[in-house]
């Protein structure tokens, strides 16, 4: 889903690795720590 006001969106994925045994997830950016920046005063979420 988009924001409300039409600006814009992002798609937050995981990145992992499958094995016999499960997964692991191997993203190294907290997506708690996101900089949105793509408009004038960019906010921090």
């Amino acid at each position: 889903k988009g924001a409300d006001d039409g600006s814009g969106a992002a798609r937050i994925e995981e990145e992992v690795v499958v094995t016999e045994d499960g997964c692991e997830i191997i993203t190294n950016f907290p997506r708690d720590h996101l900089i949105s920046c793509g408009l004038p005063g960019c906010e921090i979420y």
